[in-house]
């Protein structure tokens, strides 16, 4: 006992980063009573409703986490969260399920990031991207050690930690710039030279083209207050017991209580959605095919000129019908799909640059030969 009480001391004085290379190292979690009843996924069990989506992605050894209830201040009312902190690493420390792009439970993700940022912003960055990189990599650390995450995949966290990062920076700097009340975590060396950067020319002519561009998207209202979209299914498999459709979840975020919607775009792609929905699929049982997948559905009729997937939130940039998680190795399949996607953007951007080079570089050589000709012919009319 003894032994193991001091194998288990020198494991918890080991940094993060030290016992992981690309992923992060192995956890064990104790799994809660409802990760064992019926509304826990396998892969054998079939979809939920008429949609074909791809099983959601996993990594073996995740538990899905439970009940707590946040208060969504914003909303002016008390909105019951599903998902709590009542697993937990050897360690002692909270663990967030990966979800897409976010994190589960996500408020206590939100509330990590948040306290980190506030803590460290010493300088008028006035956007996420302007923090220097190895800044942010510091910052994630801090986040691995007030954190566990499961499925441990390091790239995976790290780029769910940047898009939750940039968006609450955004938030923040954006009710500043509004109320101009300064915040107590910004200095007031740095809160001046933000006001000078909002006052700018330059940011005016942003800041009024990026409003008339929301305003020719008749808006992005939604009546999820401050708890993301990814909660909100979570919340709802808990409710039912099944994985909500994309329509399902978009009617949760977008209609009133009276079953109202918040604005004319959200009808309108509420009524779109259906209709084509339903001749797709009267479609495919008349010629013998299973029905379309309603994910697939939802990205057709929902996507705008600029390829982005308007009404689920960040569920509309991931992977469809995902639950917390499930044994499967899909999830890695996922990330590794989005890194490749990245780097061969990047290939291109190269291949594009080297051949703008070449050009130029021929362009080049063709004026220096037309010079030589005009050189040689001027020093032989000098000669006769």
């Amino acid at each position: 006992m003894a032994g193991e009480d001091q194998n288990k001391g020198k494991a918890s004085n080991c940094h993060p980063t030290k016992q992981r290379s690309r992923h992060l190292p192995r956890m064990t979690t104790q799994i809660p009573q409802y990760a064992l009843s019926d509304t826990v996924y396998h892969p054998s069990d079939p979809p939920a409703r008429t949609s074909d989506v791809t099983p959601p992605p996993s990594i073996q050894g995740v538990h899905s986490p439970c009940t707590s209830q946040p208060t969504n201040s914003d909303a002016g009312r008390t909105l019951r969260s599903s998902i709590a902190l009542e697993t937990q690493s050897n360690d002692g420390k909270p663990i967030l399920c990966l979800d897409g792009q976010g994190f589960l439970p996500s408020r206590p993700a939100a509330n990590g990031i948040t306290d980190i940022l506030t803590s460290h912003y010493i300088d008028p960055w006035p956007s996420w991207k302007k923090i220097p990189i190895s800044s942010r990599d510091s910052w994630f650390e801090e986040f691995l050690i007030k954190f566990s995450i499961s499925p441990p995949d390091y790239n995976w966290a790290k780029k769910n930690f940047e898009m939750r990062g940039s968006i609450l920076l955004t938030n923040k700097l954006n009710k500043a710039r509004t109320t101009m009340d300064k915040p107590n975590w910004i200095k007031d060396s740095v809160w001046e030279i933000l006001c000078d950067h909002w006052r700018s020319e330059g940011f005016k002519k942003k800041s009024a083209q990026a409003k008339t561009n929301r305003a020719s998207n008749c808006g992005a209202s939604h009546t999820g207050g401050s708890i993301s979209a990814s909660q909100h299914r979570a919340n709802m498999m808990k409710e039912t017991g099944t994985t909500p459709t994309p329509l399902e979840l978009f009617r949760r975020m977008h209609q009133r209580k009276d079953n109202t919607w918040v604005d004319r775009r959200s009808q309108l792609l509420n009524e779109a959605f259906t209709h084509t929905l339903k001749q797709l699929t009267e479609r495919a049982l008349a010629q013998g095919k299973p029905p379309p997948s309603e994910f697939d559905v939802w990205c057709d009729v929902a996507r705008s000129k600029k390829g982005k997937v308007y009404g689920l939130g960040m569920e509309s940039m991931a992977v469809a019908g995902r639950p917390c998680y499930h044994d499967s190795s899909s999830s890695i399949e996922w990330v590794k799909k989005q890194e490749f996607d990245e780097l061969r953007k990047k290939m291109e951007g190269v291949i594009n640059g080297r051949d703008g080079l070449q050009t130029k570089v021929a362009n080049i050589e063709r004026l220096l030969e037309q010079n030589n000709a005009l050189i040689r012919q001027l020093m032989e009319s000098m000669n006769r």
